[in-house]
Protein backbone atom coordinates (compact mmCIF):
# COMPACT_ATOMS: atom_id res chain seq x y z
CA UNK A 1 0.00 0.00 0.00
CA UNK A 2 2.94 2.59 0.13
CA UNK A 3 2.61 3.16 -3.31
CA UNK A 4 -0.63 4.62 -3.06
CA UNK A 5 -0.98 8.27 -3.06
CA UNK A 6 -3.29 10.59 -1.05
CA UNK A 7 -4.73 14.02 -2.84
CA UNK A 8 -3.93 17.33 -1.02
CA UNK A 9 -6.57 19.83 0.07
CA UNK A 10 -6.10 21.66 -2.53
CA UNK A 11 -6.67 19.26 -4.74
CA UNK A 12 -10.02 18.28 -3.64
CA UNK A 13 -11.19 21.71 -3.63
CA UNK A 14 -10.27 21.86 -7.51
CA UNK A 15 -12.25 18.94 -8.27
CA UNK A 16 -15.03 20.14 -5.73
CA UNK A 17 -15.49 23.52 -8.08
CA UNK A 18 -15.59 21.32 -11.08
CA UNK A 19 -17.88 19.08 -9.87
CA UNK A 20 -20.25 22.35 -8.31
CA UNK A 21 -20.50 24.08 -12.13
CA UNK A 22 -21.70 20.99 -13.64
CA UNK A 23 -24.07 20.19 -10.35
CA UNK A 24 -25.39 23.48 -10.82
CA UNK A 25 -26.01 22.47 -14.45
CA UNK A 26 -27.84 19.82 -13.49
CA UNK A 27 -30.31 21.35 -10.86
CA UNK A 28 -31.01 23.92 -13.92
CA UNK A 29 -32.24 21.09 -15.60
CA UNK A 30 -34.02 18.96 -13.35
CA UNK A 31 -35.49 22.24 -12.14
CA UNK A 32 -36.52 23.48 -15.84
CA UNK A 33 -38.27 19.96 -16.03
CA UNK A 34 -39.82 19.67 -12.23
CA UNK A 35 -41.28 22.91 -12.97
CA UNK A 36 -42.58 22.28 -16.27
CA UNK A 37 -44.36 19.03 -15.19
CA UNK A 38 -45.88 20.88 -11.77
CA UNK A 39 -47.27 23.42 -14.22
CA UNK A 40 -48.98 21.38 -16.26
CA UNK A 41 -49.94 18.87 -14.03
CA UNK A 42 -52.38 22.16 -12.25
CA UNK A 43 -53.35 23.51 -15.42
CA UNK A 44 -50.87 26.24 -15.46
CA UNK A 45 -50.31 29.72 -13.47
CA UNK A 46 -53.14 32.11 -12.51
CA UNK A 47 -52.41 35.67 -13.30
CA UNK A 48 -49.08 36.99 -10.85
CA UNK A 49 -48.63 33.51 -9.28
CA UNK A 50 -45.22 32.25 -9.30
CA UNK A 51 -44.40 28.58 -9.72
CA UNK A 52 -41.97 27.04 -7.21
CA UNK A 53 -40.59 23.11 -6.24
CA UNK A 54 -41.59 23.72 -2.96
CA UNK A 55 -40.67 21.25 -0.51
CA UNK A 56 -41.26 17.75 -2.46
CA UNK A 57 -39.04 19.55 -5.29
CA UNK A 58 -36.55 20.64 -3.01
CA UNK A 59 -36.33 16.59 -2.15
CA UNK A 60 -35.70 16.07 -5.53
CA UNK A 61 -33.42 18.39 -6.26
CA UNK A 62 -31.11 16.52 -3.37
CA UNK A 63 -31.75 13.11 -4.37
CA UNK A 64 -30.47 14.76 -8.18
CA UNK A 65 -27.46 15.78 -6.58
CA UNK A 66 -26.69 12.64 -4.79
CA UNK A 67 -27.22 10.46 -7.50
CA UNK A 68 -24.63 12.61 -9.35
CA UNK A 69 -21.93 11.91 -7.25
CA UNK A 70 -23.30 8.17 -5.76
CA UNK A 71 -23.59 6.67 -9.90
CA UNK A 72 -20.25 7.79 -10.90
CA UNK A 73 -18.60 6.31 -7.42
CA UNK A 74 -20.21 3.06 -7.95
CA UNK A 75 -19.79 2.73 -11.65
CA UNK A 76 -16.20 4.08 -12.00
CA UNK A 77 -15.11 5.54 -8.64
CA UNK A 78 -14.65 9.39 -9.94
CA UNK A 79 -16.99 11.99 -11.05
CA UNK A 80 -16.00 13.96 -14.05
CA UNK A 81 -14.69 16.87 -11.97
CA UNK A 82 -12.03 14.11 -10.00
CA UNK A 83 -11.58 12.97 -13.63
CA UNK A 84 -9.93 16.29 -14.42
CA UNK A 85 -7.79 16.01 -11.02
CA UNK A 86 -6.75 12.57 -11.07
CA UNK A 87 -8.84 11.86 -7.77
CA UNK A 88 -10.50 8.67 -7.57
CA UNK A 89 -12.32 7.12 -4.31
CA UNK A 90 -12.21 3.27 -3.35
CA UNK A 91 -13.09 1.35 -0.12
CA UNK A 92 -10.61 0.82 2.13
CA UNK A 93 -9.89 -2.39 0.60
CA UNK A 94 -9.33 -0.92 -2.84
CA UNK A 95 -11.98 -2.09 -4.59
CA UNK A 96 -14.94 0.26 -6.18
CA UNK A 97 -18.00 1.88 -3.35
CA UNK A 98 -20.85 -0.27 -3.04
CA UNK A 99 -24.20 1.85 -3.14
CA UNK A 100 -24.96 2.16 0.12
CA UNK A 101 -21.46 2.28 0.96
CA UNK A 102 -21.34 5.48 -1.99
CA UNK A 103 -24.63 6.96 -0.53
CA UNK A 104 -23.36 7.02 3.44
CA UNK A 105 -20.42 8.83 1.83
CA UNK A 106 -22.42 11.84 0.01
CA UNK A 107 -24.66 12.08 2.84
CA UNK A 108 -21.76 12.48 5.48
CA UNK A 109 -19.86 14.93 2.79
CA UNK A 110 -23.07 16.86 2.81
CA UNK A 111 -22.48 17.25 6.94
CA UNK A 112 -18.60 17.81 6.51
CA UNK A 113 -19.55 20.70 3.98
CA UNK A 114 -22.73 21.95 5.92
CA UNK A 115 -20.42 22.17 9.22
CA UNK A 116 -18.47 24.75 7.45
CA UNK A 117 -15.79 22.75 6.30
CA UNK A 118 -14.44 20.82 9.42
CA UNK A 119 -15.58 17.38 8.26
CA UNK A 120 -12.56 18.25 5.04
CA UNK A 121 -10.33 20.37 7.35
CA UNK A 122 -9.77 16.58 9.37
CA UNK A 123 -7.21 16.16 5.63
CA UNK A 124 -4.97 18.70 6.96
CA UNK A 125 -3.97 16.16 10.09
CA UNK A 126 -4.66 13.13 8.68
CA UNK A 127 -1.43 11.49 7.36
CA UNK A 128 -3.15 9.93 4.10
CA UNK A 129 -4.92 13.22 3.75
CA UNK A 130 -8.14 11.75 4.66
CA UNK A 131 -11.53 13.71 5.06
CA UNK A 132 -13.81 12.69 8.24
CA UNK A 133 -16.26 11.51 5.63
CA UNK A 134 -13.64 9.18 4.03
CA UNK A 135 -12.34 7.94 7.59
CA UNK A 136 -16.58 7.39 8.08
CA UNK A 137 -17.71 5.77 4.99
CA UNK A 138 -14.85 3.41 4.94
CA UNK A 139 -13.53 4.77 1.76
CA UNK A 140 -10.42 6.64 0.87
CA UNK A 141 -9.71 9.57 -1.91
CA UNK A 142 -6.60 8.45 -4.01
CA UNK A 143 -4.53 10.09 -6.09
CA UNK A 144 -3.92 8.74 -9.31
CA UNK A 145 -0.59 8.64 -11.43
CA UNK A 146 -0.50 10.96 -14.39
CA UNK A 147 -2.22 9.77 -17.32
CA UNK A 148 -4.55 7.05 -15.53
Amino acid sequence: MSDVEFPSLLRRLGAMVYDSLLVIAVCLLYGAIALAVQVNLSGGLADGEKANLGPLGFVGMLAVIGLYFTFFWVRSGQTLGMKTWRLKIVAHDGRRLGWGQAWLRWLLSCFSLGLAGTGFLWALIDRENQTLHDLLSKSQTRLLPKGQ
